[in-house]
This record gives C-alpha cells, structure tokens and sequence, in this order.
C-alpha cells in the first residue's frame, strides 16, 4: 500500500509538471526588475516569474508575445494571492498580498494595511505604484472597488450585496530606505471619482502607476473596467480604460482629466481583456498584463505615450 501511494503521488507530479505549459496565466502584476520584465500570478504563489519578451518596439502601440523565462522563489510562504509587484527606492522587490493585506519582500513582511482594506465580495488590494525620492519611495495602492460579488460573501450578506458597487480608493503614503514598520494604521486615503460610463456600469480599478505631469507635479494612470451584473455575458465587462488623475488632496479624491485611453478601441478584441497590470519600461513608454483573457499563449501590450498621448507626459525642454 505504501509503495501504491508514492507511485500516485508521483505520478500527479509529474501530470502537473507536464501540465504546467498549458495553464491557464493569471498575470495580475508586472514591473520592470534589473532591465527584465517580471510578473505575479495570483495563482503562483511565492514566486516571482520573469518572463523573455522583446521591448524594442517604438510603435503606438504593440501587443508582444511573452516566454516565462524563469520563476524566482521569494523564500517563505507568506507571499500568497499576489496581486502587484514593485521595486522599492532602496533597491527592495516588494509584492502585494491581497489575502494578508500585505508588502512583502524576501525577509517577510514591510507594511501591512488597515484591516477595513480587507476583501470583500471579491474585492480587495490590488495594485502598487512606487515612486523612488532618492533611496525612500512614495508608495499609492489601490483597493479597487466595482461591484461586490454575492457569491463571495457570508451567505447571510448576500441578499443585502448584490448590486451594491463601491468606488475604488487609493492609499498614499512614503516609506523610508530599509524602513520596515509591520502594521500602519494611519495612512491617508483617496476615493477615485469616476463617473458611471452608461447604465448601470460602475468602475473598478486593479492597478496604477505614478507619472509626471505637463505641469511638473506628479499624478496617477488608473487601470479601469467597468461592470455591469445584469448586462448579457458578453457585455457585463466593458470601458477598458488607462485614465490620468490628479490629486485632489483637500476632497482626498482622485479626479480624471481629459479623455482616458480606451484600450478596446485602440487594441481591438484584445484590448477586452481583464487588464490587471501596468508598469513603465521607460520614460514614454508602458506594459499593461492582463488576466484569463483571451486563451492562447500569454502577451503583453506596449504603449508609447509620445505617440499616443504626449499630453501627459512631462518634458523638461
């Protein structure tokens, strides 16, 4: 009986080893590490997953094919549910944990955030920005909101949460070199105001960058899609969009200007996918991963910001 069972437990290890080209990529992080861009799944845990993709492009835009190159233990086992990664001022990778409402880095945990940022209905951190001021970052997370899923609350809660949708809200705070306080309890907030698209669409926002600004100060891209629970299937999920923010820091909003870049009009059928990723690749341009969607192998999309909107960027000319 003893000999049976290892030979089962084998054999399912080899099955999911032979299995593993063809899983299913939920890619929900990506940042640009040492010149390699590098992904979470927040199907994989605790490991970083760095991927082989070729950047050159100087297009509007460019949809890559993307080769997972190497996964990259991060050494324990608290990184689970990752759903955002980044590089800290002082040279730190940190990933996001939705599920332990955490920053985690190789030796454990550097911030954990208040327990009202916890998940509910589906929804919960999501993404990080990291903007290095020398070796300190200021560091914007999201949690982002759209509409609670019933099906993923305490079955007394369902009946009250279904068609209920909450803004996202973005955390802002500054974390210093080598810094590693454990739990913050006080850190401002921001909500992101976004006006429904059409009927019955509420936004949901599952990640962000920072970025400079024309007039030299710095301000938010926002990853966003919108929902809509009683549409068809086939349009519950629309307004992919990359929109610029400001921040108002006396209402404590977020408040978009000028007109978003849809991402469904300028991809095509791609650009309908569960986008959940963005990061800059260099001063103009960004990569944006998305989720389950659409199947075949995993890509990448590249936009260059000269050429698609050169009113966002900022120029020291």
């Amino acid at each position: 009986m003893k000999y049976a069972l290892a030979s089962i437990v084998a054999t399912l290890f080899v099955v999911a080893l032979a299995d593993e080209p063809n899983r299913r990529r939920e890619y929900s992080g990506i940042a640009l590490i040492n010149g390699q861009l590098t992904v979470v799944d927040d199907q994989v845990n605790g490991r970083l997953i760095r991927l082989n993709a070729s950047l050159e492009t100087e297009e509007r835009f460019s949809i890559v094919s993307v080769a997972e190159e190497e996964h990259v233990p991060l050494g324990h086992d608290l990184a689970a549910d990752l759903e955002s990664i980044g590089r800290l001022g002082d040279g730190r990778v940190v990933v996001l944990s939705e599920r332990l409402r955490c920053l985690i880095d190789r030796d454990g945990i550097v911030t954990q955030y208040p327990e009202n940022y916890n998940e509910i209905g589906n929804r919960g951190l999501e993404g990080i920005a990291i903007r290095a001021e020398g070796r300190d970052s200021q560091i914007a997370l999201c949690w982002e909101g759209g509409y609670l899923q019933p099906t993923d609350v305490p079955l007394e809660l369902e009946d009250r949460l279904t068609g209920v949708a909450l803004d996202p809200v973005v955390m802002i705070h500054k974390l210093g070199a080598n810094e590693r306080p454990g739990e913050v309890t006080k850190i401002p907030a921001y909500t992101v105001k976004l006006d429904p698209p059409s009927k019955g669409y509420r936004f949901r926002m599952p990640d962000l960058e920072w970025i400079r600004t024309p007039s030299g100060g710095w301000g938010l891209l926002g990853l966003v899609s919108a929902e809509n629970p009683q549409a068809s299937r086939s349009s519950r999920f629309r307004y992919h969009w990359l929109v610029l923010f400001k921040l108002d820091h006396g209402e404590k909003t977020l408040v978009p200007i000028g007109e978003p870049i849809d991402l469904e009009e300028l991809l095509g059928e791609i650009g309908k996918g569960n986008w959940e990723g963005v990061c800059w690749i260099d001063d103009h341009r960004l990569a944006l991963c998305y989720d389950s969607f659409p199947p075949g192998p995993p890509r990448i999309a590249i936009l260059n910001l000269r050429k698609l909107r050169p009113d966002w960027l900022y120029s020291s000319r």
